[in-house]
């Protein structure tokens, strides 16, 4: 499956839904990722970034 194929089968499937994006090392940063990342999911009903450091803290966030 070719970029384009792929980028397109992954958009389909998130169509209405919430996207996620976390990091467990602060080393990085995540500050600007849900905002560079909604470009590339369109038709998700909301995109957000933060940092999680345990999997309680990412279930309180979801939950949301």
């Amino acid at each position: 499956m070719g970029r384009t194929s792929f980028s397109n089968w992954v958009r389909s499937r998130l169509d209405g839904k919430r996207v996620f994006a976390f990091a467990t090392s602060g080393g990085s940063g995540i500050g600007r990722t849900a905002e560079k990342l909604a470009p590339h999911v369109k038709g998700a009903a909301s995109v957000d970034a933060k940092l999680v450091h345990s999997a309680v803290e990412v279930k309180d966030w979801v939950r949301l």
